[in-house]
């Protein structure tokens, strides 16, 4: 009796099918279990674990008004190359659990690199990965990356006996914290070994996974890196989580319960960034940051404590900046400024710090020259928007450096209290009433002899020619206090 004949002739199902072939080739020996391959929502399993974090993309994007920080993604720790076929089998715990995606990804060679997302289904399927278009002209690569699941779920929402078993594909190694570093290692020598046998379809990846940080990097460096250095992976991936920790703090968001804008889900807000550029540069993305593969992973400065990437947090503030509230190339400034104090251990705030940069603080009465305008003409040169472009933000550094926590608290007003009054005013306007809210102090005097502004060409914030709403808004406060 042939099943698989037989059943290619009978009304069967195609899930049915499916199962006939797999029980054939299971049978053959050209199908063994293997846990790597394996993924479930029990997290006491022996297999890879389907975190149920929820939607963190939506509530930091929606909710927490940020550009794309945040990402739904988890790592499988398999890739694919393009239109390669990939069986993949779904078994739920429960009748009504919702189902993850899977999404197909490029590694090297794009910075926007993410394919269609799957919606997976109970039973046996298969996806293709998607056929990446790349200049091959500019730069070697293989068309193909990572997999990644997606599932927006909650325990309240999915059950804890949901799992997933990807076929097809290449396993490659992932360092999680609980992960022995020597087993790691060996993998990473592994997936080297066949990169350099055949570079034209193994790819040279590894990534390395903390509960705020994805990190995508060549497995070459990676091994290289810690080889020559004294810390390990462990404390490697401690030390971006408390990075982007105090990068999420400083930008309003609250990790103890019995703060007024606390949210369980803050604890798995994280950040994706892929060592994976081939040319000069970090570009933030949908929901990644994408970095120059420069020959080194990009944190060997960090750790020294000497010099930060600029660039890097700088791609991190645009990612946490508010849609609400951001002026384009200035405003992410205010993370890139915070992590270079954190990292560098230099008291960047204070009296210093604003002397020191008194000449982009400076008032009208200040030489024009010294703050930094090149324009013949004086009238350009009223108001700091004008000025030094990418200094702007010091505006709001000189206010975070006298009102540590300052920066935080706006934000949070942003999220939490735009209410239809206060998008009743203009954008300079609602600026300088949360500014003023925040610490307490009408600083409409302050912003309007600095010469707030959110885009060229727009109004300068004057005092004396605010509207109505704003003047009734800010004496209503005014009263409160």
């Amino acid at each position: 009796m042939n099943l698989e004949k037989e059943s290619n002739e009978l009304e069967v199902s195609d899930n049915i099918k499916n199962y006939i072939k797999r029980m054939k080739a299971v049978f053959t020996g050209s199908l063994t279990y293997d846990p790597k391959r394996e993924f479930s929502t029990n997290l006491n399993a022996k297999v890879n674990p389907i975190y149920q974090k929820g939607d963190i993309a939506s509530y930091s994007q929606k909710i927490l008004k940020m550009s794309c920080a945040a990402t739904n993604r988890q790592v499988t720790g398999i890739y694919g190359r393009s239109n390669e076929t990939i069986t993949i089998t779904v078994k739920r715990g429960n009748k009504n659990d919702p189902l993850p995606s899977i999404v197909c990804s490029q590694y090297f060679g794009s910075s926007d690199f993410l394919g269609v997302v799957h919606t997976l289904k109970e039973g046996i399927q298969t996806i293709k990965v998607d056929d990446f278009k790349l200049d091959k002209e500019r730069f070697h690569t293989i068309p193909g990356g990572p997999l990644y699941l997606i599932n927006p779920y909650t325990k309240d929402m999915q059950s804890q006996n949901l799992s997933v078993y990807i076929e097809g594909g290449t396993l490659f190694p992932v360092y999680r914290l609980e992960r022995n570093k020597d087993e790691y290692r060996k993998d990473l020598l592994e997936t080297i070994n066949l990169n350099k046998k055949d570079n034209k379809t193994n790819f040279d990846i590894t990534e390395l996974v903390g509960n705020n940080i994805i990190l995508t990097f060549k497995a070459s460096l990676t091994y290289e890196h810690f080889k020559n250095m004294i810390y390990d992976e462990e404390f490697y991936v401690i030390f971006w989580n408390a990075n982007i920790l105090a990068l999420f703090k400083f930008d309003g968001i609250q990790y103890d319960p019995d703060e007024p804008y606390y949210d369980e889900r803050n604890d798995y807000l994280n950040i994706h960034i892929r060592n994976s550029h081939p040319y000069d540069g970090e570009n933030k993305f949908t929901e990644h940051i994408s970095n120059f593969c420069n020959g080194r992973l990009i944190n060997d400065a960090h750790f020294s404590q000497e010099k930060i990437n600029q660039l890097f947090p700088y791609e991190i503030g645009y990612m946490m900046d508010l849609n609400d509230r951001k002026i384009l190339g200035n405003t992410n400034n205010m993370i890139y400024k915070y992590e270079e104090a954190y990292f560098e251990k230099i008291n960047k705030m204070g009296e210093d710090f604003v002397k020191n940069n008194i000449k982009y603080l400076a008032r009208d009465d200040i030489d024009d020259k010294l703050r930094g305008c090149k324009s013949i003409n004086k009238t350009e040169c009223k108001g700091y928007f004008m000025n030094v472009n990418h200094l702007n933000f010091l505006i709001f550094w000189n206010l975070e450096s006298i009102y540590h926590g300052y920066w935080g608290e706006v934000n949070n007003l942003y999220r939490y209290n735009y209410t239809t009054e206060t998008k009743k005013l203009t954008k300079e306007e609602t600026f300088v009433y949360f500014s003023s809210v925040a610490l307490g102090i009408d600083l409409g005097y302050y912003f309007s002899r600095w010469g707030l502004t959110f885009n060229k060409g727009d109004t300068i914030f004057s005092e004396t020619k605010t509207s109505a709403n704003y003047k009734r808004i800010m004496q209503n406060a005014k009263k409160k206090d």
